[in-house]
């Protein structure tokens, strides 16, 4: 039981820091894409 609360844990993880880092590469993309069109 324990192994497996381990394993669910490690996939929670990861899935929570990929969820992080697609939204935080998203976020920093149109942040950059809002201000290329404002200085241009």
């Amino acid at each position: 039981m324990t192994e497996l609360n381990q394993i669910t844990l490690t996939f929670i993880q990861q899935t929570l820091s990929r969820f992080i880092c697609g939204f935080y590469v998203r976020f920093q993309a149109e942040f950059k894409i809002e201000k290329y069109f404002t200085e241009k």
